[in-house]
C-alpha cells in the first residue's frame, strides 16, 4: 500500500487496490468486454488510495479488455 500511496501522491490519480486477488480473477474471470468498462464489484474487493493518502472502499472496477482477454482492471470510486 505504501507503494501506491506514492504513486497516488507524486501523480496526482487515485490507485485502485484489490483486497482478494483470488476474488477478483474469480470475478474478472466473467467479465466480456470489447471496450473499457465499469463494473460492480462486491463490497470489501478492492479500495482506492487517494493523492492525499486517504483510501476510501471501492464499489466499481475498470475493466480494459485486448482481445478476448482483459489487459487490465482494477478499483475506481
Amino acid at each position: 500500500a505504501k507503494q501506491l500511496t506514492d504513486r497516488a501522491r507524486g501523480t496526482g490519480q487515485s490507485q485502485g487496490q484489490w483486497r482478494d486477488n483470488a476474488a477478483a480473477a474469480e470475478l474478472l474471470s466473467g467479465v466480456k468486454a470489447t471496450e473499457p468498462t465499469r463494473i460492480a464489484i462486491p463490497e470489501g474487493m478492492g479500495q482506492v488510495i487517494r493523492p492525499d493518502g486517504s483510501v476510501v472502499p471501492a464499489q466499481w472496477a475498470m475493466v480494459v479488455p485486448r482481445g478476448d482477454a482483459i489487459r487490465t482492471a482494477f478499483p475506481v470510486e
